[in-house]
């Protein structure tokens, strides 16, 4: 009986370990992000600064969102309103998720001839 029992309890390892190995492999990514700097920095470094509100996400493909902003006040950049920013969807790649109707200051910089952020910015409500 004892060794009925040994034999079920390798079968299920092998059988566990047959599927860690078969299972296809997912990509995860991570988001890390250098400590950001003072506002006056982030001015600096960013190419565009501005004061708005979330007028509508719309995910434009599985991993970025666009976000459409009514802005209210700009310190940097040309900015007009409404304005377009992307960001990618997951917070774990560095996204910011932003809520509809929120209120945002955005820093933001230039990316494939439009605007993005990050978590990594010092973009906050």
């Amino acid at each position: 009986m004892r060794h009925v029992c040994r034999l079920s309890i390798l079968a299920f390892g092998l059988v566990v370990l047959a599927l860690f190995t078969v299972a296809p492999s997912r990509v995860v990514y991570a988001c890390s992000c250098v400590p950001v700097g003072s506002p006056q920095e982030e001015l600096d470094r960013s190419d565009a600064v501005f004061g708005g509100t979330v007028a509508s996400i719309e995910r434009v493909d599985p991993m970025n969102v666009r976000v459409t902003f009514d802005v209210a006040q700009v310190w940097k950049g040309q900015v007009v309103s409404p304005l377009v920013v992307t960001t990618t969807a997951d917070g774990a790649a560095c996204g910011y998720q932003f809520a509809p109707g929120g209120e945002y200051i955005v820093y933001a910089y230039a990316q494939d001839g439009g605007l993005a952020t990050s978590l990594c910015s010092r973009t906050q409500p």
